[in-house]
C-alpha cells in the first residue's frame, strides 16, 4: 500500500484543528436581516429551476468520485484532479449547449412556413432546382421532352439580369394545373415565390410587388403606390429586363397604378408600355460571372441589332467589366445568310478538342443563343470534330429555347 495513504485518525486530527465559527446574532436579528435582503425577494418572485443536462450531471458525479478517492489516497494528485474536473465540466457544458442549439435550429426549421412549402435553405433549393450535368448550359428542343419550360429573369447583386430556363416535369404540371396548359404568367405565379434566390446566387427580387393580370394578348402590372422599381435608372432597367426575360407569349406589358391609371416612375415620368419579345431580343450574348464565381450566358438587352451579322460582330468585344466576350482571343469568323440559315465560318479551322472544354462550350452556345435571339439556325463551317458534345455540325444546329438550364426535381 502507498505510504502516503492517510489514516482516519490523521483526518480526524486535521478536522479538529479547523476553527469553529460562532454567530453572536440572535435568531430574530438574523430573520429580520433575511427578510430585508432584496436578493431573497427576487428569488421568491421569480423562481428559476436550474436544469442540469444528464451529460453534465454524470460527468460531475464521476469526476467527484475520482477526486475524493484521489484526495484520500494521494493528496499530491488532488490539485490535478480538481483541474481535470473543471475541464470536464466545461466541455460537457459546451456539448450540452451545442446540442440544445442544434435542437432549436431543427425545431425552427421544421416549424418554418417556408420549410412547409418545400424550400428554406440552399441545400433544399439545390435538391429541387439543379444544374444539368453537361458542359452545355442552354436548353434545346430535344431537352423539353417530358418537361414544361419556365422562363424567369433573375437579378444578380451586380444588377445584371440573368435569364434562367427551368425545366419542370410534366407530371408536376399535370398535378398542379390539370389538363390546362399554363401560360408564362401561370407558371410565374405558381413557382417564382418558391425559389430561394440567394441560394442560387442572386439578389432577392421575386415575386414582383403588385398584381399581374391578362388582357387579351397583353399583360397589365398594377403597382402599389410605394415600390422600389423607380429608385434609379439601374432599378428601372433591371425591372424592365427581368420582365422581358420572364413573360413569354405576350405582346406587351402595361404599367398601371392600383386605380387603373398609368403608372408614374420618378426617373422617367409616365411608364409607357414595353414590348415583350418571347426570347427574340435581337441581342448578342456574353459571359457573366457573379460574385460567387458562377458563370452564366446573358444577353445585352441594352443593345438591339438590326441583323445577325451586326450582332455576331458585336459579341466579339466585351461590353463591360461584367459582360465578357465568349470569343477567345485568336478566334475569328465570318457570317453569311443562305436561305434563312446563318453560316458561321471560322477563318482558321477551329479544333474544339484543343480548347478548354468550358471555353469551347461558351463559344458555341454564345453563337447559338445570339443567332437564336433572331430565331435563326446555325450552320458551322471549318470546325472539327464534326460531332462534338452531342452537336452534329454536318447540318444546321437548331436554336436553343433558352439560356442557363436548370431542372426542377
Amino acid at each position: 500500500m502507498s505510504n502516503n495513504k492517510w489514516s482516519e485518525q490523521k483526518i480526524d486530527e486535521l478536522l479538529s484543528q479547523v476553527p469553529q465559527i460562532h454567530d453572536t446574532r440572535s435568531k430574530d436579528e438574523v430573520f429580520k436581516r433575511l427578510q430585508q435582503d432584496p436578493r431573497l425577494a427576487d428569488v421568491k418572485k421569480e423562481k428559476r429551476i436550474q436544469w442540469i443536462p444528464p451529460a453534465v450531471a454524470v460527468a460531475a458525479m464521476v469526476t467527484l468520485t475520482v477526486l475524493v478517492a484521489s484526495f484520500i489516497n494521494n493528496p499530491q494528485q488532488a490539485e490535478k484532479a480538481t483541474s481535470d474536473m473543471a475541464v470536464t465540466e466545461e466541455g460537457s457544458a459546451d456539448m450540452a449547449e451545442e446540442e440544445t442549439f442544434m435542437m432549436k435550429a431543427t425545431e425552427t426549421e421544421e416549424s418554418s412556413p417556408a420549410s412547409n412549402q418545400g424550400i428554406n435553405s440552399s441545400e433544399k433549393t439545390s435538391t429541387m432546382l439543379v444544374n444539368q450535368d453537361s458542359l452545355l448550359t442552354a436548353v434545346y428542343p430535344a431537352d423539353t421532352k417530358d418537361y414544361t419550360v419556365f422562363h424567369i429573369g433573375m437579378v444578380s447583386d451586380d444588377a445584371i439580369v440573368v435569364p434562367l430556363t427551368v425545366l419542370i416535369p410534366n407530371r408536376k404540371i399535370v398535378n398542379e394545373f390539370g389538363d390546362e396548359k399554363p401560360t408564362s404568367l401561370d407558371l410565374y405565379n405558381q413557382y417564382a415565390a418558391q425559389l430561394v434566390e440567394p441560394a442560387l446566387g442572386f439578389a432577392e427580387y421575386h415575386p414582383y410587388v403588385g398584381q399581374f393580370s391578362e388582357q387579351q394578348n397583353q399583360l397589365i402590372h398594377k403597382l402599389p403606390s410605394k415600390h422600389d422599381y423607380d429608385l434609379s435608372s439601374a432599378t428601372i432597367n433591371s425591372y424592365d429586363e427581368s420582365i422581358m426575360e420572364t413573360f413569354y407569349g405576350y405582346s406587351q406589358v402595361e404599367f398601371q397604378n392600383e386605380d387603373g391609371s398609368q403608372a408614374y416612375f420618378d426617373q422617367v415620368g409616365s411608364k409607357k408600355p414595353e414590348q415583350l419579345r418571347s426570347g427574340n431580343t435581337f441581342s448578342s450574348y456574353y459571359l457573366y460571372t457573379n460574385k460567387q464565381g458562377k458563370q452564366f450566358l446573358v444577353p445585352n438587352l441594352n443593345k438591339t441589332h438590326s441583323d445577325i451579322q451586326v450582332a455576331m460582330t458585336e459579341m466579339k468585344t466585351a461590353q463591360s467589366d461584367y459582360l465578357k466576350s465568349v470569343v477567345p482571343e485568336g478566334v475569328d469568323y465570318e457570317v453569311r445568310d443562305e436561305d434563312g440559315t446563318n453560316h458561321i465560318r471560322f477563318t482558321q479551322q477551329l479544333n474544339l478538342e484543343q480548347m478548354d472544354p468550358q471555353v469551347a462550350s461558351h463559344l458555341i452556345e454564345g453563337i447559338l443563343l445570339t443567332n437564336g435571339s433572331f430565331g435563326d439556325e446555325v450552320q458551322f463551317e471549318n470546325i472539327v470534330p464534326l460531332n462534338w458534345n452531342g452537336f452534329d455540325f454536318t447540318k444546321p444546329v437548331p436554336s436553343p429555347i433558352g439560356a442557363n438550364k436548370y431542372i426542377w426535381e
